[in-house]
Parts: C-alpha cells; sequence; structure tokens
C-alpha cells in the first residue's frame, strides 16, 4: 500500500515535471483563460501599474531594479513555470526525506505491501 503511494506520488510528479512545464501547455492553459475571460464577459489580465520605489530604497548601493515584465502573458508564463517548479521540488523532498528508504525497507521485510 505504501509503495503504491509512492509510485502514485512519482507519477504526478512526473506529470508536473513533463506536461506542465512545457511551452505547449502553457499556451494552452493561456488560450483557455483567455477564452473564458471573453465568455464571461471578464476583463482581459493586464500588468499591474509600476510603481516608484521610495526614495529610501532607491539611494541604497546594493538595490537593483525589479524586473518589469513587457506583457501580462510572460509575467504569467514566469509564474506559471515558478509554481510546477516549487510543486516538483516539494514533493522531491517529501519523496526523499532521510527515513523513506528505511521505511520502504521496513515495509518490505514486514511483509506490508512496500
Amino acid at each position: 500500500m505504501l509503495r503504491d503511494a509512492m509510485d502514485a506520488v512519482h507519477q504526478l510528479r512526473q506529470y508536473y515535471a513533463d506536461h506542465l512545464r512545457s511551452n505547449e501547455k502553457w499556451e494552452e492553459i493561456w488560450q483557455h483563460v483567455i477564452s473564458r475571460s471573453t465568455e464571461l464577459d471578464l476583463e482581459m489580465p493586464q500588468l499591474p501599474r509600476v510603481r516608484r520605489r521610495p526614495n529610501k530604497l532607491e539611494q541604497s548601493t546594493t538595490a537593483t531594479a525589479l524586473h518589469q515584465f513587457q506583457d501580462i502573458k510572460t509575467k504569467c508564463k514566469v509564474s506559471h513555470f515558478e509554481l510546477v517548479d516549487l510543486l516538483v521540488a516539494e514533493l522531491d523532498r517529501r519523496l526523499h526525506q532521510p527515513g523513506m528508504n528505511k521505511l520502504m525497507g521496513g515495509v518490505s521485510v514486514l511483509g506490508l505491501g512496500g
């Protein structure tokens, strides 16, 4: 049973990494967002307005300017890929915890379906 759960999580991780983190899938998602926005008579996604940084931060020698995206599609694409990367990293972290191999070994020794 534990092995089945681990396999299911591994398949989910592969789906995120291979399927959702592709330009083709992103284009499909973006087209769906645009078509649903039109269908529901919603405003199209827009970039947030650019705000000036406070003077206190402008005078800092280590301050760097925030990246300004040229269009909302690019900004959303970057956010989408960051989210997928975060999901994959968290699944990896949970699958590869220090005690996980010991647990899987103990389950198989006890004959509990591991």
